[in-house]
């Protein structure tokens, strides 16, 4: 072998060196990004329920009753230690209860609405972001990088 093929060698070594290091990079950013936005997302589900437990005499109609009774019982729980069934459990509680005050025009009603449209926004970026995150620590090569960070797939909370 000659001078340049040593050089060449070396070239190609540098390059994929290069390259692992940019996926890598890429691959935590893209994890610290699913999980600032995951706690953000649980906090907002936590806010919004506190919310509308102390917003609860705006719900006085028959329909309201099982909705804040699961709010009631999740109350003082951590949302982020809760199962997946539980929080989406929440999140529907939450979600009826916003469309039985939906169309009503009441100023009292705001800081309601307010949560849980906010809810809704930090759910879609959380959404969105962890979709990316997923497909992208599940196609090949990055796979392999992301096995060696032991990063895992997160959950998407449709």
């Amino acid at each position: 072998m000659t001078i340049w093929d040593w050089l060449l060698l070396l070239a190609i070594v540098i390059i994929i060196a290069i390259v692992i290091y940019i996926i890598r990079n890429r691959l935590l950013q893209l994890w610290r990004d699913v999980t600032e936005l995951e706690v953000q997302f649980y906090r907002q589900i936590e806010h919004t329920l506190t919310v509308y437990l102390t917003h609860k005499q705006f719900f006085d109609v028959p329909e309201a009753t099982v909705p804040l009774k699961i709010l009631q019982k999740y109350r003082k729980y951590k949302i982020r230690k809760l199962f997946l069934r539980q929080r989406q459990d929440i999140y529907s509680a939450l979600r009826n209860l916003y469309g039985i005050i939906e169309s009503e025009d009441s100023s009292d009603l705001k800081p309601l609405k307010n949560a849980f449209r906010s809810l809704q926004k930090t759910r879609r970026m959380y959404n969105s972001k962890v979709l990316l995150y997923n497909q992208t620590i599940n196609v090949f090569p990055t796979r392999y990088l992301a096995i060696k960070l032991e990063l895992e797939v997160k959950e998407y909370f449709g």
